[in-house]
């Protein structure tokens, strides 16, 4: 699945994106990474497991502790933290709340799993009928220290039907289907330590998944070519902690600058993890051309080894 089209209100720079293809070059600045941090959001509110994590880089909680989330029948409707003020600072001056509306368009996989629900709601077999997209719109309202938010579904529309948000006419299909979207979008995390990096790192490369462990194997190989040439990615224990190194000499990723983070944290997410849309803030920092990072990654959505469906470039952010 990816992207076709994103809108957002009430944010400090609220956009409106339409017709999108498979690689997104956002606006640079504050602007295309409130973009990035909106699709996090967004996807967050789906896939409530995932929210933590994006109020961790936002600075919106000072640990995942801080973060109390409310689901009820699968449906995220609250968020509690500690340094809301992030939040509001996300917002345009004098608002309360956001909203995020995010179109996609289905992969056949997906496509068929709708199918599948197509069977206990026959709504589907006309909404399925018309396109294969499906679009979604959440909103956050937030208090006046953003410290407690209330969350809800705002619009749902498969193909050119609406669904009920609200009420006994909800769809029972939803929480797991959006669910699924929420788990398909990524954010490149380099802005985590390079221990918690190596942990994940050596956690794949020693674990059950024999497919994962492949993948990995796959994106190691990668750092020594171009564009990166840094050398094979592996990773050290130095005392209690894991690192990445490149090469046979072993360089830590701390002696390459922001490079060997930038590429480790690549390598995570379009081998490993292998998610339909990732976002990047800062592709290429530390390289010579970071042209030719966004090139690397851009072909990663093409041909039969393509490992990403769309990716979202910006600037800004971290």
């Amino acid at each position: 699945m990816f992207v076709t089209d994103v809108r957002t209100e009430g944010l400090r720079h609220s956009v409106q994106l339409t017709g999108l293809g498979r690689r997104v070059d956002l606006p640079s600045g504050a602007a295309g990474a409130a973009v990035g941090d909106a699709l996090m959001l967004w996807a967050g509110t789906l896939s409530p497991a995932r929210l933590t994590q994006t109020l961790l880089r936002l600075g919106a909680a000072s640990s995942a502790e801080a973060v109390e989330l409310t689901v009820e029948k699968g449906w995220l409707t609250g968020v509690g933290t500690d340094a809301g003020h992030e939040l509001v600072a996300l917002l345009a001056p004098g608002e309360r709340r956001f909203a995020v509306e995010v179109t996609i368009e289905a992969d056949p996989p997906f496509f068929r799993r709708l199918r599948e629900h197509a069977v206990r709601d026959p709504r589907l077999v006309t909404a399925l009928g018309q396109a294969p997209t499906l679009g979604v719109k959440i909103g956050w309202f937030l208090s006046a220290d953003g410290n407690s938010t209330t969350v809800g579904l705002l619009g749902l529309t498969v193909g050119k039907s609406g669904f009920p948000v609200t009420g006994s006419e909800r769809p029972a299909w939803a929480p797991a289907v959006l669910k699924e979207v929420g788990e398909r979008f990524a954010r490149v995390r380099s802005e985590d330590s390079l221990e918690a990096l190596g942990e994940r790192l050596l956690s794949v490369a020693t674990g059950l998944s024999g497919e994962r462990r492949a993948r990995l194997e796959t994106g190691c190989a990668a750092t020594a070519r171009a564009p990166f040439h840094l050398g094979r990615l592996s990773w050290v224990r130095v005392g209690d902690a894991v690192v990445p190194a490149f090469g046979t000499d072993l360089v830590r990723a701390s002696r390459l600058g922001p490079a060997g983070q930038h590429a480790a944290a690549l390598i995570e997410q379009v081998y490993v993890e292998q998610p339909d849309v990732l976002v990047v803030m800062g592709c290429g920092a530390g390289f010579s051309s970071a042209a030719r990072v966004k090139r690397w990654v851009e072909r990663r959505t093409d041909g039969a080894d393509a490992t990403l469906e769309q990716v979202f470039f910006a600037d800004g952010g971290r």
